[in-house]
């Protein structure tokens, strides 16, 4: 049984920030994800256009991911590849057109587009996920280019979390879908996955010693 954890944004509205950002400290701004491990082998991942997207989304796809990759750098783990190429997690977006119904669990109708992420629960690895937006929310303006939006959506694959409620001052791409792919948003993502050298081993207990916990 695969766990699931639904990351959902709210666009900036005409009116004001939607909830994205108010109140609480820039360390806040890019935070692990609960119940992803941060001991992840390091991954190469793939985005596929499904459904309705068709080769515009794929486009749009190809260039939230090539934003990441020239943001954080050869020395961040993660890296997004082609749909052509082998990869260890492979993500789905769908562009599902009109309004939000909220009928997807934990992804209000307010949501312009959300992140469906699984979950292994036996080693909190990310398998698989899926990407949905839509044209219209109430309440919120879902205007924001597909690739501004897919580049934040793409943050949740990798294993970043939204900034809690009333977070003030997150201006990178986590409390803004046109905010930069800053170094605090790179430096998590690092940490997230490892390479085999750098996975944690189970602490070795003594046979006639208490064991470690």
């Amino acid at each position: 049984m695969m766990l699931k954890k639904r990351e959902a944004i709210v666009l900036v509205s005409a009116l004001g920030v939607g909830g994205l950002l108010v109140g609480k400290l820039v360390a806040d701004c890019a935070k692990p994800t609960p119940g992803v491990s941060q001991n992840q082998p390091a991954s190469k991942i793939k985005v596929i256009a499904a459904d309705n997207g068709g080769t515009l989304c794929q486009s749009c796809i190809n260039s939230a991911a090539a934003t990441w990759n020239n943001s954080c750098g050869s020395g961040t783990k993660p890296e997004f590849v082609g749909v052509s190429q082998s990869a260890d997690i492979t993500a789905f977006v769908r562009f599902m057109g009109g309004a939000n119904p909220g009928t997807f669990s934990n992804c209000s109708a307010s949501k312009c587009a959300c992140a469906d992420v699984d979950i292994d629960p036996s080693n909190g690895r990310i398998t698989l996920a899926t990407v949905r937006i839509w044209e219209t929310a109430p309440g919120q303006n879902c205007t924001a280019s597909a690739t501004d939006i897919l580049t934040h959506e793409f943050a949740h694959l990798l294993g970043i979390d939204d900034p809690p409620p009333g977070c003030n001052g997150c201006t990178n791409i986590m409390g803004s879908v046109t905010g930069a792919i800053d170094n605090q948003v790179c430096d998590q993502a690092d940490s997230n996955f490892r390479t085999q050298g750098e996975i944690s081993p189970p602490p070795f207990n003594h046979p006639c010693r208490p064991p470690v916990v």
